[in-house]
């Protein structure tokens, strides 16, 4: 029973240990996407670069936001992640979340991404949002005279095939 104890006692200092070192060294969250969302959309893919100066589990939190202006808000919270993410077993990564959002933003506004890591005690958020524009409506699903164009030659590359076979 001692034995238990004391290995216990051992693995509990060792974790608090590391959390405090991770705590006293700081980590870093730089934000390189997603790099762009369309009106209405019901997910998107956050992702960062990480830098962990003690590779171990943290749990990450994203929030998404939508207003109408690029600097000052009011900003409309759309969605929320909150996960557990493993070792990734080295001191930089890049961390990729798919994020819900409850309702998919309007168009013509801007959506941010605000992201916060914990390991053990220690919090670090992004030192930046990440901001894009959702245009106001989807692209056309019409065909343009180009993609026509390419379209209809492989097509035609197509069926000048099947004639040789």
């Amino acid at each position: 029973m001692r034995r238990i104890l004391i290995g216990l006692a051992t693995s509990m200092a060792v974790w608090l240990g590391s959390a405090m070192a991770v705590h006293a060294q700081g980590g870093g969250i730089t934000p390189i996407g997603p790099t762009a969302i369309l009106p209405g959309a019901t997910t998107s893919i956050y992702s960062a670069d990480l830098y962990l100066p003690t590779p171990c589990a943290y749990r990450l939190q994203i929030y998404v936001f939508t207003g109408p202006d690029k600097d000052n808000g009011p900003w409309t919270q759309i969605g929320t992640c909150s996960v557990i993410k493993p070792n990734p077993g080295a001191q930089n990564s890049v961390l990729t979340q798919v994020v819900q959002h409850g309702t998919g933003p309007a168009g013509a506004c801007w959506v941010k991404w605000t992201a916060q890591i914990k390991v053990g005690t220690a919090d670090w958020t992004a030192p930046v949002d990440w901001k894009i524009w959702c245009p106001a409506s989807r692209p056309s699903s019409k065909l343009s005279a180009v993609q026509k164009s390419s379209k209809l030659a492989v097509l035609t590359t197509d069926r000048d095939r099947r004639r040789e076979d």
